[in-house]
């Protein structure tokens, strides 16, 4: 098995700071008795981490990749997650609200985009 060195452009400091920003928000928020806020952003900063994670690791070992049903399973679960998430903010105000329905939508369009290379797109 041959032994790949992943590369990330700039420094890598920078790498473990961007990480590690979910987790500082929560710290932030949490003071601020904004339950949501700090739920919602452990659970995003353990999704895109494992997600990395996932993407990474189908790249640098040999481990078959799943199907594209698993990924869709996926992505839809997380976007009902985040489609309670907004349905928990609707006294909030309207930037939080717009994060949130914008996520909601965000992962219902990358599930689709999973089969759909337009939509994939779409979504980015």
């Amino acid at each position: 098995m041959a032994h790949y060195r992943i590369r990330f452009p700039g420094d890598e400091r920078k790498l473990g700071r961007c990480l590690a920003n979910p987790f500082r928000v929560v710290v932030l928020q949490e003071s601020r008795d904004r339950a949501v806020i700090c739920c919602a952003f452990t659970s995003y900063g353990g999704f895109w981490m494992g997600f990395a994670l996932f993407e990474i690791l189908m790249v640098i070992t040999e481990l078959e990749p799943p199907s594209k049903d698993g990924k869709v399973v996926w992505l839809i679960v997380w976007g009902i997650f985040t489609l309670l998430n907004f349905v928990g903010t609707l006294n909030a105000n309207r930037v939080v609200q717009f994060v949130f329905a914008s996520l909601t939508a965000l992962f219902f369009l990358l599930a689709a985009g999973v089969n759909n290379a337009d939509i994939h797109i779409l979504a980015g």
